[in-house]
């Protein structure tokens, strides 16, 4: 692009030079000293025209390959979190299905030992890292490219928000400190929150992946677009 503009300033400074040129009367008189000078002085001044009309056209060009860089290494960083959260989403929703089964067996109601209580928690601060880092992403590609990718991006938390609320649910309700209908209201909250989330995504994992990927295809497919420049 900079490179097209850069022949049109060129060729028309140049049409330039030509009426100036055309202008000038080319007698013997020409070649005096002073008519010498003077015409020395206009072809320089058609010289800073012209490196300034380059020098114009090279910034354009430099500007626009650092906005295509930009984008292009937002688009690669977002590519792959988001694969990364597509994976972590999946294992954190089993993980919140298997947990709500429990609630609904009562299994751990008078308290889950603390190692498992310990390995759920930290699945469940790997998904919330994972959606902060997906989350910032999401940010910065709200910023450069505007609220449309936004829009798809939120449609993609849901998931892992979701889960994550659920074990959360679980480790409270699980604790011996609580009192029984403490423990009831929890363990309603978790299951009205697991089975509204269950008719959307489906039964199976094959039901969890299809479902995320409904979700996050608009965005791989708007990140390709700027891969690709």
């Amino acid at each position: 692009m900079g490179g097209f503009w850069a022949s049109w300033v060129f060729s028309g400074l140049l049409f330039g030079a030509g009426v100036i040129w055309g202008a000038i009367p080319k007698g013997m008189d020409f070649f005096k000293l002073k008519d010498i000078h003077d015409f020395a002085e206009t072809i320089a001044a058609i010289a800073t025209v012209v490196a300034v009309g380059l020098a114009y056209a090279g910034y354009n060009a430099w500007k626009t390959e650092l906005v295509v860089t930009s984008d292009h290494d937002l688009a690669r960083r977002a590519s792959v979190v988001l694969m990364r959260y597509k994976f972590g989403a999946v294992r954190g929703f089993e993980l919140a299905r298997q947990l709500a089964v429990r609630i609904r067996h009562e299994i751990g109601k008078e308290g889950a030992p603390p190692d498992v209580i310990d390995e759920i928690r930290s699945e469940m601060l790997a998904l919330e890292g994972l959606s902060s880092e997906i989350g910032t992403l999401a940010i910065e590609c709200k910023v450069v490219w505007g609220n449309e990718i936004w829009e798809d991006f939120t449609k993609a938390f849901v998931l892992a928000d979701r889960s994550i609320e659920c074990i959360d649910l679980y480790i409270r309700w699980s604790s011996k400190e609580l009192s029984a209908p403490m423990k009831d209201k929890l363990a309603e909250k978790a299951l009205d929150t697991m089975d509204d989330l269950a008719q959307w995504v489906g039964e199976g994992r094959i039901g969890i992946e299809n479902y995320l990927q409904g979700m996050t295809d608009p965005i791989f497919a708007e990140l390709k677009k700027r891969l690709v420049r």
